[in-house]
């Protein structure tokens, strides 16, 4: 009976260190990662790249592009990168800042560049 129980109790400690190494391992490739950021010039407004959700082998990576003015505005859209299930990088997108815009070019390798413009509130109630 003893043997009996000592077989189970590693068998449940094996399963349950396998299950957590398992869970950690989907949770660190699941989370949001912030690719890059961007300041714009007068240093009022920052501009993020985050990869919401990557591909296992092929496929789209799920990007957020987010524009944010602290306390005032939040812009942000959601799209996908089509780069053969590469990780993404800096090289996978170009910012311009503008007088009244910020203009970002979304590059993938399986795709043409994606143009975004996001126009500042502030600067268009004036």
């Amino acid at each position: 009976m003893k043997n009996f129980l000592k077989k189970h109790a590693v068998l449940l400690i094996a399963l349950s260190t396998l299950f957590i190494f398992l869970a950690s391992a989907f949770y660190v490739f699941t989370r949001p990662r912030l690719i890059a950021t961007s300041i714009s010039h007068d240093g009022k407004y920052t501009l993020s790249f985050i990869e919401t959700e990557s591909p296992v082998f092929f496929g789209s990576s799920e990007v957020r592009v987010l524009l944010e003015k602290p306390e005032k505005e939040r812009q942000e859209l959601n799209t996908e990168i089509s780069n053969d299930g590469k990780y993404l990088d800096e090289e996978n997108w170009n910012v311009t800042w503008k007088k009244d815009y910020v203009e970002v070019l979304l590059i993938g390798e399986e795709q043409g560049g994606e143009d975004l413009r996001f126009y500042f509130i502030d600067k268009l109630e004036k």
